[in-house]
């Protein structure tokens, strides 16, 4: 007997691969979010900028190595994950409703995928307003629902409608 939970999440990693093929064939200009998001990074990373990432985990999703490109990088997650993330030069153990950072101490915050999981996103936002220095950015990510491979991997069907499956 096959696993329904095996099943679904095979289905939903070949509805996700068929839908990037759909759209590097129908949108060929098309860049993903995590492409913009990088290159948004990118154009407020300095050597003389320090940031952290809120939500950091192991950094697998990090688009680029924040030491690289920064004078310091924080990294903060609630998990021990964080002490593993190498995109970092610093790994803090934390919540972002209470990052261990003094007043105005980073240039740059980040979070990528984060807000939709926090039960008081307020409350961040105070956090992340109270470490900032003067002129300081905050720049997230946060998922689409409307995203192409979101709409395709989740309407029934639509593998027959797109594909003739």
């Amino acid at each position: 007997m096959v696993n329904p939970r095996s099943l679904a999440a095979l289905l939903l990693r070949r509805a996700k691969v068929k839908s990037w093929r759909y759209i590097k064939k129908y949108y060929p200009a098309y860049i993903s979010k995590s492409e913009r998001f990088k290159e948004l990074l990118i154009s407020y990373l300095r050597p003389d900028v320090e940031m952290i990432d809120l939500g950091c985990g192991k950094g697998l999703e990090t688009p680029i190595s924040y030491k690289e490109f920064t004078r310091h990088s924080y990294g903060l997650d609630i998990s021990e994950a964080v002490f593993s993330n190498v995109t970092i030069d610093q790994p803090l153990l934390g919540s972002v409703y209470d990052i261990p950072l003094p007043e105005a101490s980073v240039d740059l915050a980040v979070n990528q995928e984060l807000l939709e999981h926090l039960e008081f996103p307020q409350r961040m936002f105070n956090e992340v307003s109270r470490i900032l220095r003067p002129n300081g950015i905050f720049a997230a990510m946060t998922p689409n629902l409307w995203y192409p491979s979101t709409i395709i991997s989740f309407q029934p069907g639509i593998e027959q409608i797109l594909w003739g499956a």
